[in-house]
């Protein structure tokens, strides 16, 4: 978008802003198709079968057999967003990338560990395992103007291109980390949890890689058109414990000067915001960071008010800030 702007704001005969208003040539005929259409999608009969059974066997069984991350509850009402924005400057977050690199991991694997210790002093005995979920971008593996979708081009075209992987930490890490803060001062538990922090950001990377190494195989969009009717499917979603339990999304840096020779009088991007809308029956919390190069990190951290506690969202902030401020200082 970045660089059509710049084009037509350079004489191009494409007059696309009038009035401030965008306009495009989208229309029913040249729309995207479903992205379980879009690539080649390979699901082996025995990914099929324990993904219908994982869905059926609550309806079987009751909720003796259930998804383990039960916390927080699911309630539909009230319905409403609300989050706490973030700004890590950008010093300071070159210093955490740093340290990052540095222990073999990435921001993305280092916010859901921040969040897994932040998280677990609040995470009810009963409940036997905690998830995060990474979303990832298919349009790497999405053939351009294939055979089949000849005008699709994923990396020029807006649309949903996006799978997730699950990151599952079970009771015996939570009683871990449970031990290990129990004697700690509240501003202190990330720093008691450092060497388990970095183990798990560096676990969670690996899985991301693992998940993308696979490509579309076994992935769960494959398994998009099973799903005949969307409508009760999300009905279906809020009578079934959470399947994660925050979700850390993954847009990473945006290229906001459109070329190294940036002209005076074109567009660029000075700054950047992301956030998710509550999932009633999605992560709990969503932790947003996006970036804009050489420019400041934005982290917005969501969750859905009335349901989950305003305290964990604005504690998980504080101690995402806490912890970037004292890696940074300590690489």
């Amino acid at each position: 978008m970045l660089e059509t702007l710049n084009q037509a704001g350079g004489g191009s005969d494409l007059q696309i802003v009038r009035n401030h208003i965008l306009e495009t040539v989208v229309n029913r005929q040249n729309l995207p198709p479903p992205q379980e259409t879009a690539g080649n999608y390979s699901t082996s009969f025995g990914y099929i079968a324990d993904t219908i059974w994982e869905d059926v066997k609550p309806k079987l069984f009751g909720w003796a057999c259930t998804h383990p991350a039960i916390w927080p509850p699911i309630s539909p009402k009230p319905y409403e967003t609300r989050f706490r924005t973030l700004t890590i400057d950008n010093q300071m977050l070159q210093g955490v990338l740093a340290a990052c690199r540095a222990h073999k991991t990435t921001l993305t694997g280092l916010l859901h560990a921040i969040s897994l210790i932040s998280l677990t002093p609040h995470v009810p005995k009963e409940v036997s395992e905690v998830t995060g979920s990474t979303p990832l971008n298919l349009r790497r593996f999405i053939p351009a103007r294939s055979e089949a979708f000849p005008d699709l081009e994923p990396d020029r075209t807006v649309s949903c291109c996006v799978t997730s992987t699950e990151h599952r930490f079970n009771n015996e890490l939570l009683d871990q980390i449970s031990d290990r803060i129990k004697t700690a001062a509240d501003d202190s538990k990330l720093a008691t949890c450092a060497d388990i922090m970095w183990d798990v950001s560096a676990r969670v990377r690996e899985e991301l890689q693992e998940k993308l190494s696979q490509g579309l195989k076994n992935d769960l969009v494959g398994m998009m058109g099973f799903i005949s009717d969307w409508r009760e499917h999300a009905k279906e979603a809020q009578r079934k414990p959470r399947a994660a339990t925050w979700l850390v999304t993954n847009l990473g840096v945006l290229d906001g000067e459109n070329g190294s020779d940036q002209l005076a009088g074109t567009w660029s991007i000075q700054r950047a915001d992301f956030l998710l809308s509550a999932d009633v029956a999605g992560p709990a919390l969503t932790i947003c960071p996006v970036a804009v190069k050489g420019r400041d990190l934005t982290i917005n951290v969501g969750w859905q008010g009335g349901v989950v506690d305003d305290e964990l969202g604005e504690q998980l902030v504080g101690d995402i800030e806490k912890c970037f401020r004292d890696v940074a200082a300590t690489r």
